[in-house]
């Protein structure tokens, strides 16, 4: 897809309610480097994130959540930029 639709170099903005871990924290670096920002909302702590975004190279930011049914801990977003 990134080729096919010529996205090397763009945002990518992941909101998908959970499956962040299964599509994000696993993704190949040469994948994850493609683009030059990644914005990721999490829901279960952002570590695996974090550790997928930087061994691709992109330096890394949190932003807690405030939720009333989530500690503030376990939700947010993750900025990613190269």
């Amino acid at each position: 897809m990134i080729r096919e639709f010529n996205l090397e170099g763009s945002v990518l903005k992941v909101d998908c309610e959970g499956c962040e871990y299964n599509t994000i924290a696993k993704a190949e670096p040469k994948v994850l480097n493609a683009f030059e920002e990644i914005i990721i909302e999490y829901h279960n702590g952002p570590k695996p994130i974090i550790k997928a975004l930087e061994r691709a190279g992109l330096k890394t930011k949190t932003k807690p959540i405030r939720s009333a049914k989530v500690p503030m801990e376990r939700q947010g977003y993750v900025h990613g930029t190269k």
